[in-house]
C-alpha cells in the first residue's frame, strides 16, 4: 500500500473514532437533559409469563409497595402468584419498585418480553425491554398470547412514571390508561 493511501485510511479512522466519541457525548448530554440527572439503575428479573390480561398494544404498570403489586397485577395477571423465597428473594420495597410489562397480544406461543435495563430521569423511571419472538419455521403452539415481565428495580429515590422504550430507544406506547398508581406513558 502506498502511502496516500495508508494516510487516507488513518484520516477515516481517526474521523469515525471521533464520531464516536462525539456521539457518545451527545447520548449522554440528550439523556441527561430529559428530565435532570439520568442514573442506570440495577434491575432483577421477578417473574414472567405468556397470558395477561391486557388491551392489544404495550402496557406497563408500576408498583411501590406490596399492596399495590397485588392491586396492579390483580387486574393484568389473572391468577398471579407472586414467587416465594428461595425461588425470588424478597423486594426490599424501601429500595426498590417492581415494573410490570406486557407486549400486547401475539399470535401464537413462543414471544416473550424481558426487561434488560432501567434508568431514573427525574421522577420518571425509563426501562427498556426486549421481546424476543419465534425464528421463522419454528413450531409454535397455536394460541393467542400476551407475554409479561416484572422486574424489581433498584430506585434511589421517588418515581412517578413510567416510560418504556425497545432496544432501538422508540417509546411503546400503552394501550389502556393506567387505572390508579402512577402515570405510565
Amino acid at each position: 500500500m502506498t502511502s496516500p493511501h495508508v494516510a487516507v485510511r488513518l484520516a477515516r479512522l481517526a474521523v469515525l473514532i471521533v464520531g464516536i466519541g462525539l456521539g457518545g457525548v451527545l447520548e449522554v448530554w440528550a439523556m441527561g437533559a430529559r428530565d435532570g440527572a439520568s442514573s442506570a439503575l440495577t434491575v432483577r428479573a421477578v417473574a414472567a409469563g405468556g397470558h395477561a390480561s391486557v388491551a392489544s398494544g404495550p402496557t406497563a404498570w408500576l408498583a411501590r409497595s406490596a399492596g399495590e403489586l397485588e392491586r396492579t397485577t390483580a387486574s393484568r395477571l389473572p391468577g398471579f402468584v407472586m414467587p416465594s423465597e428461595p425461588t425470588q428473594p424478597a423486594i426490599d420495597w424501601s429500595r426498590e419498585v417492581v415494573v410490570g410489562v406486557a407486549s400486547g397480544e401475539r399470535p401464537t406461543g413462543g414471544y416473550s418480553i424481558e426487561i434488560v435495563s432501567a434508568a431514573r430521569h427525574g421522577r420518571t423511571l425509563e426501562v427498556t425491554v426486549r421481546e424476543k419472538r419465534p425464528d421463522p419455521g419454528t413450531m409454535t403452539i397455536q394460541v393467542l398470547t400476551t407475554p409479561w415481565a416484572l422486574a424489581a428495580v433498584a430506585v434511589d429515590g421517588e418515581v412517578d412514571q413510567v416510560i418504556v422504550r425497545d432496544e432501538k430507544g422508540r417509546e411503546l406506547r400503552p394501550s389502556e390508561p393506567t387505572r390508579g398508581g402512577p402515570a405510565v406513558r
